[in-house]
């Protein structure tokens, strides 16, 4: 009789993004970057740590680098929704706003109950100042998260 699996402790790579997690919340990017690329090094297809990397590129201001981590990330699974979300967001950045809303709209087609990828289409809608239809997609976002006041920011400005 074979006896079920018990999960032992934590894997190394799940310790490693731990501790650039631990990283990261610290300030430290610079020593979360060496963290996670050790873990790529293991693992070059590892999605957690390549959107690791492309948050803390976009948090530090590289956008161009962000981008190429999202694009790294979509190319090893295309309909991962947080990725498309933020690729979305990240053209958005650059005024790439139709591309941007191109992401948003796969990532809705693949999960519709995301309220972060209707959130990213609300934004692409705002940007073109379509805010009619743009209310609609941020009103779907806070239904599915109340808790996020950024959103519930986004769904005032967009009503104006």
């Amino acid at each position: 009789k074979k006896q079920p699996q018990v999960r032992g402790p934590q894997s190394a790579p799940d310790k490693r993004l731990n501790e650039a997690r631990q990283h990261f919340e610290a300030g430290r990017h610079s020593e979360a970057e060496g963290v996670l690329q050790q873990v790529l090094t293991q693992n070059p297809r590892n999605l957690h740590a390549i959107f690791a990397l492309a948050i803390i590129a976009a948090e530090t201001g590289r956008l161009p680098d962000a981008m190429e981590r999202i694009s790294q990330m979509l190319s090893i699974d295309p309909n991962h929704v947080p990725a498309l979300c933020w690729m979305s967001f990240l053209l958005l950045q650059d005024g790439q706003t139709d591309q941007a809303m191109q992401h948003a709209a796969r990532a809705i087609s693949k999960d519709p109950r995301n309220p972060t990828s209707q959130a990213a289409l609300g934004r692409c809608l705002a940007a073109l100042g379509r805010n009619a239809e743009a209310v609609v997609h941020f009103q779907r976002s806070v239904e599915l998260n109340p808790n996020d006041p950024s959103v519930l920011g986004e769904l005032a400005e967009a009503q104006i």
